[in-house]
């Protein structure tokens, strides 16, 4: 098992185990969603966004980018464009730095 799916989640407090499987709805006892802690529009797919971002720590701006893409028209289909742009935004910005700007 990976070593990510050990232990306790930082979010919500359950084990990361019972967490992934409540998100990929193969808990026996899963809750009604959890849209505080793990909300869908972050967790499809089998892996919360933000566990993700810390796994391949990323800095504030990639990882926001990374946010705004992954749940780009899953928390309103109409703000698809505006997540991306959003995205978009973000690596400018990282890009910027990069360049001491």
């Amino acid at each position: 098992m990976s070593e990510k799916l050990e232990g306790i989640c930082g979010v919500c407090g359950r084990s990361r185990i019972e967490c992934r499987k409540n998100i990929l709805g193969l808990a026996t006892n899963a809750p009604e969603a959890d849209l505080i802690n793990h909300p869908s529009h972050y967790t499809d797919g089998g892996i919360e966004t933000i566990d993700f971002i810390e796994a391949k720590k990323l800095n504030y701006n990639c990882g926001n980018a990374t946010k705004y893409i992954s749940r780009a028209g899953k928390k309103d289909k109409a703000e698809r464009a505006v997540d991306i742009a959003k995205a978009i935004w973000y690596l400018q910005r990282e890009l910027d730095t990069l360049k001491g700007k």
